[in-house]
Order: C-alpha cells, then structure tokens, then sequence
C-alpha cells in the first residue's frame, strides 16, 4: 500500500495562493457553507506592519478572507516603477497569515470579474480612491470596509 504524504507547513501555506478551477471549487465550498467571504486587494508592496493589523481587523466578523494581490506587471503598469519585492514573495507572505484563506495574483486594477465571482459581503479598502473604485459593490448590498471610517 503506498503512502500517503502528508504536506509540509509551507506547502499547505503555498496552497493557499489559487487560481482557475481550483479557486472556483473553493469559491463554491464556501457559499455551501454559507460563510461570510471577505475580500481586500492591492501591491502589499512592501507587505508591513500596517498591512497586516489592517488584514486583520478586516477580517474580523468573517470566516473567509481573500486577497488580490497585484502582479509585478500591473505594479509596473500602474506605478511606472519597478516591484520592491517580486510578486511570488509577496503571495508566499501574504499566504503565510492565518487570516488569509486565499491569495489570487491580479492583472487588473479594477477586480470587478474576481469581485462578481467571489460574491463577498464585505471589500476591504486602504483609501477613499479605492473605495470609490469598487462603489458599485454598495449598490448590491454589500459593505466597504475603511479604517477609521464610520460603519457604511
């Protein structure tokens, strides 16, 4: 009988970061489950102190949290400058918080196809100009998420 093997910490921590068919059968499992999804994006370039308490405190009264993280490319696109740190890093770091379920690479700026696929009750935002990029979620019943802002 062949043995099974069973994952290291870091390999189980690297599956979190998904993509295609794989994101979409987590996607499903947890609407099954009903569970409230959560959802911020971004560089995290760095990925700081900061970051983290605000991935944190996003996350609070929900039992699933993902993250879009910008691709080196569309960190260039956008910024015209060059990644402090590879994208492959940052995931790998992102990952490795237990607040983060998944960690899905973007190549857009505006995620409105991941946003519409995930369907998450709750987008978390860094700033005023991403919260009005992703106003339309309003519309539909979610909750925009700011620090230090009053609750929407």
């Amino acid at each position: 009988m062949e043995e099974q093997k069973v994952p290291t910490r870091l390999e189980h921590v690297r599956q979190k970061l998904m993509e295609g068919i794989v994101l979409d059968r987590w996607i499903a499992y947890w609407h099954f489950c009903n569970h409230r999804i959560g959802f911020a994006y971004g560089s995290f370039d760095p990925l700081d102190p900061r970051c983290v308490e605000f991935l944190y405190d996003a996350v609070e009264p929900l039992q699933t949290f993902v993250v879009g993280l910008y691709s080196d490319e569309m960190i260039r696109k956008t910024t015209g400058k060059e990644p402090n740190c590879p994208q492959e890093d940052r995931a790998l770091m992102l990952c490795g918080l237990e607040c983060v379920d998944s960690v899905v690479i973007l190549n857009e700026e505006n995620p409105k196809a991941l946003i519409g696929k995930l369907r998450p009750q709750r987008i978390a935002v860094k700033d005023e100009s991403q919260a009005k990029a992703v106003e339309f979620f309003k519309a539909e019943g979610g909750e925009i998420y700011l620090p230090g802002a009053a609750a929407e």
